[in-house]
């Protein structure tokens, strides 16, 4: 399953890298150990780490049957991750209604046009599965959002505490700890080599949106199936804010970061261009 993930994840991007620049970056990231070890075995991640790779792949092959087989294997080991995607789902819904209003465009999911009726349909009963899942399962939590956010900032204190409160400091603080200087043994040294390499790559992917000028695109439609996008968005800000422990976040981090990858290279290839192209 991991090493399956790990294909998909690369099919679905390998549609979208334009430049070896890219394509090095992405096959150095596939390679990265903890990728790898990360997504092997058979546990809970594993299958969380399956279902998000369907999910990107259902995005590129516009597969309606895979995006359902992705939503039901990732809400049969996480709940709240499935919650997720379908929240994304209906804010996609509600932003795309508006902007086809206002600038009179047609909506798409999955190539089929929404007419009213459809857009309706499926808008209900996201919100319908959304509230039937809050009830059941995280109502208290929902009620007592404050609360909640702050018994898991404060989870796990100790040497591989998260500290910062501050989003973005926080968010370094997962994705890159440990840190080269912490003291800590040969495996956890090994790890905080891989933080770098991981830092490196992604600020050599980010810096190189410098080097483009932005293309303009004149859309005709919107499919909303950029929820997806959305969704790996949202996993990475629910997981920065309620992980405490950098133990937990080495090996969470793996659920959305490939997603993270994906969307800066989707971003990339649709509406930027070489400058001297």
């Amino acid at each position: 399953l991991g090493s399956l993930s790990i294909l998909l994840f690369y099919i679905s991007i390998s549609k979208f890298l334009k430049t070896n620049f890219d394509k090095n970056i992405i096959i150095l990231f596939i390679l990265l150990p903890s990728y790898n070890f990360w997504s092997s075995g058979i546990s809970k991640d594993v299958i969380t780490l399956f279902s998000l790779s369907l999910l990107l792949y259902s995005f590129i092959r516009n597969n309606f049957k895979i995006l359902i087989i992705s939503i039901i294997t990732l809400f049969s080991v996480r709940v709240h991750l499935g919650l997720i995607i379908i929240l994304s789902l209906i804010i996609t819904i509600s932003l795309g209604f508006f902007y086809a209003l206002f600038f009179k465009k047609k909506l798409y999911f999955f190539k089929r046009e929404l007419k009213k009726k459809l857009l309706l349909t499926i808008f209900m009963t996201s919100v319908i599965l959304s509230l039937t899942v809050i009830k059941t399962y995280f109502f208290k939590n929902v009620m007592n959002i404050k609360h909640t956010i702050s018994h898991f900032q404060n989870m796990y204190p100790g040497e591989n505490f998260i500290e910062s409160n501050f989003f973005l400091f926080r968010f370094f603080e997962y994705l890159f700890r440990p840190y080269l200087w912490e003291d800590t043994n040969i495996i956890i040294k090994i790890l905080s080599l891989e933080n770098v390499l991981i830092l490196v790559l992604l600020s050599l992917l980010i810096v190189s949106f410098f080097f483009h000028k932005f293309k303009k695109k004149n859309f005709q439609h919107l499919d909303i199936k950029v929820f997806i996008l959305l969704s790996f968005i949202l996993i990475a800000i629910f997981q920065v804010l309620l992980t405490s422990n950098t133990g937990i976040a080495m090996r969470q981090k793996w659920t959305f970061l490939p997603g993270l990858l994906f969307v800066l290279i989707y971003l990339k290839s649709n509406f930027f261009f070489k400058k001297f192209n």
